[in-house]
């Protein structure tokens, strides 16, 4: 993968304008980070029970999927951990889905003693 771009400037763009701008830009792929001002794509139903038509879109185009970009958090408060966890869980349901190989998650601030 060469050039990509995220839909993270671009979360008003439906799937076909994500898809047709992707192929004018000459980019070979899309990080899904935002998808219609929603960013938790398992809430989209583009990425839930339409994930096989999305995985088919892309791949007509010749498009592919590098990256889903999440809020996850890999060090976090002990109270916000089962938060993060499930959230990198529903992440990983959609990335099978689009055959994606990687979720970005942030680092977070880890906690001292």
């Amino acid at each position: 993968m060469k050039l990509s771009f995220s839909t993270l400037g671009c979360r008003e763009w439906n799937l076909s304008t994500i898809v047709e701008r992707a192929r004018e830009y000459c980019d070979e792929g899309v990080e899904v980070r935002g998808h219609m001002e929603e960013l938790q794509r398992w809430k989209v139903p583009e990425f839930s029970p339409g994930i096989a038509e999305t995985r088919a879109m892309f791949k007509d185009a010749g498009l592919k999927i590098p990256c889903l970009g999440s809020d996850a958090k890999m060090y976090a408060r002990q109270a916000d951990r089962a938060k993060w966890l499930e959230e990198i869980r529903r992440y990983a349901d959609v990335a099978y889905g689009l055959g994606t190989p990687f979720i970005r998650v942030f680092g977070g601030v880890v906690e001292e003693g």
